[in-house]
């Protein structure tokens, strides 16, 4: 991804314990980090609340402030008790086919969750990559996956509102047997892209 110069700086430290290592993604209520924590350098993924439309960094380069109106402070503060909220709803589910969320905090003028980081590839990419479909019982593994997750997020009163190739993660270090799909698993990125 190009440079963004409202993301946080790599080397930056959260919460006393997440470093920064690079930028990942930005929407127009967030940006993903990925991060490093403990001795052993754990990878992690970091989401920060930021609102493309109300927020910048301040000269520090961390903090965030919010335009000085009226109504992008207010719709700021709605917004991060949603992102809050969305924390509080995430941290629920508890299934191998979804990314798990692990700490919500406050920091640096806006909010942060931490979840796991998975390695690999978003299927679009996947698909970009192999220019050919793929075979009738690998797409049946992978939706068989991705049913799964959907039946947690669903179970836990949420609904997922973008499900699509790049929001898809095949993680290709996970081994488990019941999904034996070359020893891959689907995680669907959990999005809210307009939290209402």
């Amino acid at each position: 991804m190009g440079k963004d110069n409202s993301s946080l700086p790599a080397g930056t430290v959260l919460k006393g314990k997440y470093r920064i290592k690079s930028h990942l993604s930005s929407g127009g209520f967030g940006k993903t980090y990925l991060a490093v924590h403990g001795s052993r350098n754990t990878k992690v993924a970091i989401k920060e609340f930021f609102m493309n439309s109300a927020n910048q960094r301040e000269a520090d380069g961390v903090t965030v402030s919010v335009d000085r109106t009226k109504e992008n402070a207010d719709a700021f503060s709605s917004q991060l008790a949603k992102f809050k909220k969305e924390y509080e709803r995430l941290k629920l589910i508890n299934n191998v086919h979804v990314v798990k969320v692990h700490e919500c905090f406050e920091e640096n003028g806006t909010a942060y969750y931490v979840m796991d980081f998975v390695e690999g590839d978003d299927l679009m990419g996947r698909l970009k990559q192999r220019r050919t479909p793929y075979a009738e019982k690998t797409v049946l593994g992978y939706l068989k996956q991705i049913l799964d997750g959907l039946a947690a997020i669903h179970s836990a009163g949420l609904l997922h509102l973008d499900i699509k190739p790049s929001n898809i993660m095949v993680d290709a270090h996970a081994d488990f047997p019941r999904y034996p799909l070359e020893h891959e698993i689907i995680k669907p990125i959990i999005n809210f892209p307009e939290i209402s």
